[in-house]
């Protein structure tokens, strides 16, 4: 026989009597899902341009309320 693992009927059957939550976050009724905000081009192009003129990231996270992921990800879809 070869080296695969395999389940029985009776096995499965435990498995599913085990009463795991679900393993999706949006499925929980307490936690609320996320929406995505779409930024305006003037928004990036304001913060690109703050980038450039040598302010810091942390500033720019200081007067938005974006993320510092969002903000860097601005930075790397910029072409110069």
């Amino acid at each position: 026989m070869d080296n695969m693992h395999h389940i029985t009927a009776s096995a499965a059957a435990r498995l599913h009597s085990l009463n795991l939550p679900p393993k999706c976050p949006a499925m929980w009724p307490s936690v609320p899902k996320k929406t995505r905000m779409s930024l305006t081009l003037e928004v990036k192009l304001d913060i690109i341009h703050r980038h450039e003129r040598g302010e810091k990231t942390i500033a720019l996270l200081a007067t938005t309320i974006l993320t510092p992921y969002t903000v860097s990800t601005i930075f790397k879809s910029a072409d110069y």
